[in-house]
């Protein structure tokens, strides 16, 4: 998942709740931005119960299977989205073989993924799985 971190609504919401996850004064400091944003009248109170257990819920597998790539498109160019967009891909275990990982940083021609991807194939991966991903 590539999340645009200053794109408004739920994402800046989802990217500033997987920052402050595990740290109580930046989760108080978070709960209290964003239940004045969407508790605006005592109805919104359940959904708001339910936005903050689904953001407890994705920071959870984020701990575990760090799914999310987070930037800020104001922070970078519109250029580092292919970027963000090729390390979702190819860190992601259960849809992208190690092989294919290298294949796919060298035909996006992004040689600092390349890099990475030849480090990790080295240490991690045994001599035949590049092979095998064919």
């Amino acid at each position: 998942v590539v999340l645009v971190s200053d794109s408004g609504g739920i994402a800046t919401c989802l990217a500033d709740f997987l920052k402050a996850a595990g740290k109580e004064s930046a989760l108080r400091s978070w709960t209290k931005k964003y239940e004045a944003e969407y508790v605006k009248k005592k109805d919104d109170r359940p959904k708001w119960d339910k936005i903050q257990r689904a953001m407890q819920e994705i920071a959870a597998v984020q701990e575990k299977e760090k799914k999310i790539s987070s930037f800020a498109l104001s922070e970078t160019s519109t250029a580092a989205l292919d970027l963000h967009v090729l390390n979702a891909v190819i860190n992601d275990d259960t849809q992208c073989r190690a092989g294919t990982r290298l294949q796919l940083a060298v035909q996006w021609n992004r040689k600092e993924v390349v890099q990475s991807v030849m480090l990790n194939l080295r240490t991690m991966a045994p001599a035949n799985d590049f092979a095998a991903a064919e």
